[in-house]
């Protein structure tokens, strides 16, 4: 706040020789302030000066804590300096003394010309300085006036009418600028806040998308899985039914050599009768042996394409066997793909 004054002061001199200078040559436009009660009424100044305060407390309390430590340093000693030898009470008395020298040392680091204090003070209170300032300045210039003075300085003001007390007017243009400032800070946050929705919307988006194309992906997955059973069991179902086709041709084959077997045989027995009454009887039997070799002629012609036909079909049954193993392993292969797939 001194600094403020000091400041102020200055301007306001330098104001008042300005217009001391000129006076004669046209009326002078006069206003003044008091600065006191417009820091009052600004609230970042308060809020300096409540930061100020709390800081300057802490030190003073660090500080009083050191000095009572120091009195009961001395005081022990006193009550103590009888029972002590000369160079124990030279040696606390050094030590007393050590703590006092860091006592004044720690006061002047925090209250000091150029303390702590005075240095947060400058950096708390300059801006508001500057906006004090500003505000003069606009008014100035809009109100046109020669030369502003500051009753609540050192410089005598006997009388001041309150019409040129400008005081009101200067918290008024401080206070629309705070306004302007926290507006336009509020509007910062609610731009950098739709921002984040902004941002937090596109990532949900994104977020839905992938797991639509995940859900297409595994739905594609599991239609093509399950067109790959279908064939399965597509192929499957014709396998069963060749088998049991194989079956009623192995029994029909094996029916067919049972009788086979009984036709050779019986014309086995044929050919032995035959023999016996061409023993029996050559001259009646002449006429007839072409007929008994002509017959089993044509029957063993049978007994031939009948032999040709069984091994056409042990091939193809040997075909579809393998093929059906060919099957069987390329079912086998594409469980084991599927299997690989999903691990």
């Amino acid at each position: 706040m001194k600094l403020s004054k000091f400041r102020i002061r200055k301007i306001a001199v330098c104001l008042c020789l300005i217009g001391f200078l000129g006076y004669g040559q046209k009326p002078q436009k006069i206003a003044f302030i008091d600065m006191e009660y417009i820091l009052e009424h600004v609230p970042s100044y308060l809020e300096a000066e409540k930061k100020l305060g709390l800081k300057a407390n802490q030190w003073r309390n660090t500080i009083e804590k050191n000095e009572k430590e120091i009195s009961s340093l001395r005081s022990n000693l006193y009550h103590e300096k009888i029972l002590l030898t000369e160079e124990l009470v030279l040696e606390k008395e050094q030590e007393i003394k050590i703590k006092e020298f860091e006592l004044k040392k720690l006061q002047a680091q925090y209250f000091g010309a150029e303390g702590s204090l005075f240095l947060m003070r400058q950096q708390l209170v300059q801006p508001i300085q500057d906006q004090v300032f500003n505000a003069i300045q606009t008014i100035v210039k809009r109100k046109k006036y020669d030369f502003v003075i500051d009753r609540s300085s050192d410089f005598i003001l006997l009388h001041a009418n309150p019409k040129f007390d400008i005081s009101k007017l200067v918290i008024k243009y401080m206070t629309q600028s705070e306004k302007e400032i926290k507006r336009e800070e509020t509007r910062l946050r609610k731009a950098a806040k739709k921002e984040a929705l902004q941002k937090r919307i596109e990532a949900q988006k994104q977020k839905r998308l992938q797991a639509q194309k995940e859900k297409e992906a595994s739905l594609a997955k599991e239609a093509s899985n399950s067109k790959a059973t279908g064939d399965t069991e597509i192929n499957t179902t014709p396998t069963e039914e060749t088998d049991a086709a194989l079956e009623k041709e192995v029994a029909k084959e094996a029916l067919r050599k049972r009788i086979e077997t009984l036709k050779l045989q019986k014309i086995q027995d044929q050919k032995e009768k035959e023999a016996s009454l061409v023993k029996e009887d050559s001259n009646s039997k002449t006429t007839e042996d072409p007929e008994i070799n002509t017959t089993p002629t044509e029957e063993t012609d049978a007994a031939l394409e009948k032999e040709a036909a069984k091994e056409a079909l042990r091939k193809r049954i040997e075909a579809l066997k393998l093929k059906r193993i060919q099957a069987q392993k390329e079912k086998e292969a594409a469980e084991t793909s599927e299997n690989n797939n999903s691990n």
